[in-house]
């Protein structure tokens, strides 16, 4: 499963979901973006500044996936926003993501390798 039809599903489920693509590739979440497009923002740019987006759509209530950047962890002036980073791993799994997608708090989700 790729992680933009996994979304675009999920999105069904969460309503307050935003997910900030910001990654120099291009934008990765075509299906996401055509089915949400006030919910999905491609905006490639570094570390700081996204976390600094994260955290003020956050503290709005919603629940905001960062997706492409190169920060490996989430150090955030307040632990209760729902911000996760999510990044490729060697040890990422599909198991239990939308957990990690609902759970309460800052976290990293890891996510298999490409298909």
């Amino acid at each position: 499963m790729t992680l933009d039809l996994y979304l675009t599903k999920l999105g069904l489920k969460l309503k307050h979901l935003v997910v900030l693509d910001v990654n120099f590739e291009g934008e990765l979440l075509k299906d996401f973006s055509s089915a949400y497009p006030h919910r999905y923002l491609y905006l490639p740019s570094h570390g700081a500044m996204i976390l600094e987006m994260a955290v003020g759509m956050a503290s709005l209530g919603k629940l905001v996936l960062v997706i492409g950047s190169e920060l490996k962890e989430a150090t955030l002036p307040d632990s209760t926003l729902n911000v996760k980073l999510v990044m490729r791993d060697k040890k990422g799994t599909w198991d239990g993501f939308e957990e990690g997608v609902r759970a309460f708090g800052v976290g990293v989700l890891l996510l298999p390798e490409e298909e």
